[in-house]
């Protein structure tokens, strides 16, 4: 049987910091500070993805 992928608990807070962020008045795409966390949180996701998967090639 394949191995679950653990759930990641940190998604909330990283919900709860967006939320933060996001301004109703603001066209999402004009909202910097939003948009530079989206930029982190992908480069995160993709590091965290890219590692997921070197593992399951070893």
């Amino acid at each position: 049987m394949a191995k679950r992928p653990q759930i990641q608990r940190g998604g909330v807070n990283k919900m709860r910091e967006m939320a933060d962020l996001y301004d109703p008045k603001t066209p999402i795409h004009e909202n910097q500070p939003c948009v530079t966390k989206v930029r982190e949180l992908k480069a995160e996701w993709a590091r965290q993805l890219n590692a997921r998967q070197q593992q399951e090639e070893e």
